[in-house]
C-alpha cells in the first residue's frame, strides 16, 4: 500500500472535502480523486459516500481514519524521538498568521529562523484571527500568530481549547504597536513530540 495514498486518504477524511484537501497538501483535486480511489481498489470497497456535493466516510472509511490517524501519531512520535537521540533540528512547521503580521513581520523574522535552522521547511497560511485559531483547533497549523489577544482556556470552558501537545496561537502587535506575545516574546514551535524550536514573534 502506498503511505501517499493513506495520507490524502486522512486529509481528505479530516476535512470531508476534496477541494480543501487539494489545497491543503498543494495537489490538484483530480490528483487527490485518484489517490483516493487507488486506496478504495485496494480495499475493495468505498471509503467515501458522496452524495449531492458532499461526502462522507462510509462504516470503511471510518475504520481507516481510525488507524490512519493512530499511524501517522506514531509515525511522528517515531520521528521526533529519533531526532532527539541524534540532536537533528528538521522537518516541516505550519505557520498560520493574520495578514498584517504575515506582510510586515514574518518576512524578517523567518529569514533569521531559516539561516539557524536550514532543515526547518516553513510553510504559510494566512486568514484572520478566527481563521487562524480554527485552524489551530482543527490541528492544520503548528503555530498560529495573531494580532487579536487569544484566551486558551480547558476543554469545556470556551475559547481555545487546551492543547499540551499540538500547535498554539501566539498574539503579537502590529509593526511598531503595542502588545506581547504569549510566552515572553516567543512562540514554542514543535517540529514533533519533544522538539520544539523557539520562533520569535515580536
Amino acid at each position: 500500500m502506498s503511505d501517499r495514498r493513506l495520507q490524502v486518504f486522512y486529509s481528505v477524511a479530516r476535512h470531508l472535502s476534496f477541494t480543501k484537501a487539494a489545497e491543503a497538501l498543494h495537489m490538484t483535486q483530480p490528483a487527490v480523486t485518484f489517490q483516493v480511489r487507488q486506496l478504495e481498489e485496494q480495499f475493495n470497497t468505498r471509503l467515501f459516500d458522496r452524495t449531492h456535493n458532499r461526502i462522507n466516510l462510509t462504516e470503511a472509511g471510518d475504520r481507516v481514519y481510525h488507524y490512519a490517524k493512530q499511524i501517522f501519531e506514531l509515525y511522528s512520535r517515531m520521528e521526533g524521538e529519533i531526532r532527539e537521540l541524534t540532536g537533528e533540528v528538521s522537518g516541516v512547521v505550519i505557520i498560520g498568521a493574520s495578514t498584517t503580521i504575515a506582510e510586515y513581520m514574518l518576512p524578517s523574522l523567518l529569514g533569521a529562523f531559516k539561516r539557524k535552522f536550514p532543515d526547518v521547511v516553513i510553510r504559510l497560511r494566512v486568514s484572520n484571527t478566527d481563521g487562524i485559531v480554527a485552524m489551530v483547533e482543527n490541528n492544520e497549523i503548528d503555530l498560529g500568530v495573531v494580532e487579536a489577544p487569544v484566551s486558551q482556556q480547558e476543554p469545556g470552558g470556551g475559547g481555545l481549547p487546551h492543547r499540551p501537545a499540538g500547535g498554539g496561537v501566539a498574539t503579537g502587535a502590529r509593526a511598531g504597536g503595542e502588545g506581547e506575545p504569549a510566552g515572553g516574546g516567543c512562540a514554542q514551535v514543535p517540529l514533533s513530540p519533544g522538539r520544539r524550536v523557539p520562533v520569535p514573534v515580536r
